[in-house]
């Protein structure tokens, strides 16, 4: 509980509202639990999709309303008190790349390992494992799920095949997106004018028009 503490700040999900809190997934009605824990800085919102903290149901004994959220994510964070060794593979889900374990050791220390899928090996440079005060483990293992979601997500568009413009901020997705609707927008409006139909279309205002970030991304 500690870890979780640390990790983020505890928000109740029946109040959150989608509209200012990011909840990747999670329902508000109670199906995917009470609360959760959240973390956000000036330009970024996280919201941690909590096993433990999730209805275990009993028309449900393979946990799939777990995995549907867990299974979908590309870093999972485990904190594993076992004393065996953490297999990547134990969730299974379409996008997990990166798993950050963290095993709690003696003396108020605890050990950070980041394994990734083999394809990813090559974009994450924290393979090695670190050993970390307990006070300080939930950052730094926060920071590396960041990254390795960070990578993660470029490696994904990549593979998609857009090697000219690969991921860089959900911001700019966003924009690239809106560049795109407004490019097939226009070409639709350019061939109704060639066959005729430009007496259909409707001028809008320049003032109303939105603006052209074309300078500021590719």
């Amino acid at each position: 509980m500690e870890f979780l503490q640390r990790l983020g700040t505890l928000i109740k999900l029946t109040d959150a509202d989608p509209l200012n809190v990011f909840l990747g997934g999670l329902e508000t009605n109670g199906s995917d639990g009470k609360n959760t824990y959240s973390w956000q800085d000036e330009v970024m919102q996280v919201i941690f999709h909590v096993a433990t903290m999730m209805p275990t149901l009993e028309s449900d004994p393979n946990c799939n309303n777990k995995k549907k959220n867990i299974g979908n994510d590309y870093v999972t964070i485990v904190y594993n008190e076992s004393g065996v060794d953490y297999n990547i593979r134990t969730v299974k889900g379409q996008f997990i790349y990166a798993c950050v374990v963290v095993e709690p050791l003696e003396h108020g220390i605890s050990q950070i390992t980041v394994k990734t899928r083999e394809e990813l090996v090559q974009h994450v440079g924290h393979s090695e494992p670190k050993v970390v005060s307990d006070q300080n483990v939930a950052i730094l293992a926060r920071q590396l799920a960041l990254h390795a979601n960070f990578a993660s997500r470029i490696l994904c568009s990549l593979s998609k095949g857009h090697k000219s413009a690969p991921y860089a901020s959900n911001w700019l997705e966003r924009l690239r997106q809106i560049k795109r609707i407004k490019k097939k927008i226009s070409q639709e409006q350019e061939s109704m004018a060639a066959a005729g139909g430009d007496q259909h279309r409707t001028k809008i205002p320049d003032k109303e028009q939105m603006e052209d970030f074309t300078d500021y991304t590719t």
